[in-house]
């Protein structure tokens, strides 16, 4: 039975993705801050504790054939308003957690010429405003891991990046305010919001198929052409729906 290791796994699309790799058969290791049931806590912007993780999965399944680095965290706030501090913590998160991760799980990774899939977003491939640091530490991502993929050729190992729209779980709710506190503004959205398990199943088949990328959502297919084709339009559209966040 293949195994696979899952970061942020306790709610939303992290444990919808661990319910469809369940389903399909695979031994799931499910890792959150908060450990979910019969699950692992796990700090990933902690490269130690990575490791150990990693290494308490291969000593107990055997080995690895999957990483999904999928923890996240995001704010509300207009760059301007926003302390250093929460971009920090934003890009500690997102992009070293999945570094931490990654790497940890490269030698079991290399044996089982496994896959590494990375969840992004919409703002892994366009700016969103009221996010920077959000969309700063998803493109990061991409700079990272689209260059890792190169490396990993010889090893047989795939790097898939998932970049979905909006999604109906709770990190909208869990989001930081410039300050670090909970954000105030409301939460807006464009092309409405995606079912978290109908992602996962969009998410696993295509990190089983091995592909580079999957876009996710109508939403995420417009702005990814719109952002290249027509950016000064993605801009119009962008703001128009997100700005009246921040009109207050």
């Amino acid at each position: 039975m293949p195994v696979v290791l899952i970061t942020g796994a306790a709610g939303g699309l992290g444990q919808a993705l661990s319910r469809a790799l369940t389903d399909a058969g695979w031994t799931v290791v499910a890792t959150d801050l908060k450990p979910p049931p019969a699950g692992h806590a796990l700090d990933v912007t902690d490269a130690a504790a990575c490791h150990r993780v990693v290494e308490a999965a291969v000593e107990t399944h055997g080995g690895l054939d999957m990483v999904i680095a999928n923890a996240g965290i995001t704010h509300r706030s207009l760059a301007a308003n926003t302390a250093p501090e929460v971009l920090r913590k934003v890009m500690d998160v997102n992009y070293w957690g999945a570094v931490n991760i990654v790497a940890a799980a490269l030698p079991a990774l290399q044996a089982s010429a496994g896959c590494i899939g990375v969840v992004s977003s919409v703002a892994g491939y366009a700016g969103v405003l009221g996010r920077s640091g959000y969309a700063a530490s998803k493109h990061a991502l991409h700079g990272y891991f689209d260059s890792l993929r190169a490396e990993l050729v010889p090893a047989g190992i795939s790097v898939t990046m998932v970049c979905p729209s909006f999604i109906d779980t709770a990190i909208a709710q869990n989001a930081l305010g410039g300050d670090g506190q909970a954000a105030q503004t409301p939460r807006g959205t464009s092309g409405g919001l995606l079912d978290a398990e109908a992602v996962a199943q969009r998410a696993v088949a295509a990190m089983l198929a091995r592909k580079p990328l999957q876009r996710i959502g109508a939403t995420a297919h417009l702005a990814w052409w719109l952002s290249r084709l027509a950016p000064q339009a993605y801009m119009r559209q962008m703001r128009k729906r997100l700005a009246k966040e921040f009109d207050s």
